[in-house]
C-alpha cells in the first residue's frame, strides 16, 4: 500500500512540510504547504498554524508566528484570509506558502490583487509572516 487515507473536513487548511526531514531538531523550512480542502457549501471555517522555535516556551511571550486561516465560500467564490500575530523568532526561515487546493480545479488565484498561476496543483505564495488574502472561483 503506497497511500494512507486521510479524512479531512471540507474547509480545513492543513499545514505540511514540503518534505520530511531526517529530524525536526533545528529544522526550520523555507516553504510550508497549506493543503486547502474546498468546502462544498457556503459558510466559514477556520484553521490555525503556529510556527515557533520548537524548543523553548518563548512563544508564550510572542516569539512566534501564529497564522489564523479563515476559509469562506460564497457561491462559486472561495476566500482564504490569513491573519498573523506574534513577533517572530530568530530561527524563522519561511519565504513562501505553497497553496495546494483539493476538491476543485483551479488555474490561478488572486493574492492580494495579484494573479498567481497554479502549476501542478500548487500556487506559490511569497510570504515571510505577513497577513494575506487569496480568492479564486470554483
Amino acid at each position: 500500500m503506497d497511500r494512507i487515507p486521510v479524512y479531512v473536513r471540507a474547509g480545513a487548511v492543513v499545514p505540511c512540510w514540503t518534505q520530511a526531514p531526517p529530524s525536526t531538531d533545528g529544522y526550520h523550512p523555507t516553504e510550508v504547504e497549506l493543503h486547502l480542502y474546498v468546502p462544498h457549501e457556503d459558510g466559514t471555517r477556520s484553521s490555525l498554524l503556529q510556527e515557533d522555535d520548537g524548543l523553548t516556551l518563548a512563544a508564550r511571550d510572542g516569539a512566534r508566528y501564529r497564522t489564523s486561516v479563515t476559509v469562506t465560500r460564497a457561491g462559486r467564490t472561495v476566500t482564504v484570509r490569513a491573519d498573523v500575530d506574534g513577533d517572530g523568532y530568530p530561527e524563522f526561515r519561511r519565504t513562501a506558502f505553497h497553496l495546494v487546493v483539493h476538491g476543485a480545479a483551479v488555474d490561478a488565484v488572486d493574492l492580494d490583487g495579484t494573479r498567481v498561476p497554479v502549476r501542478d496543483g500548487v500556487a506559490v505564495l511569497p510570504n515571510t509572516g505577513e497577513p494575506f488574502t487569496v480568492r479564486f472561483a470554483v
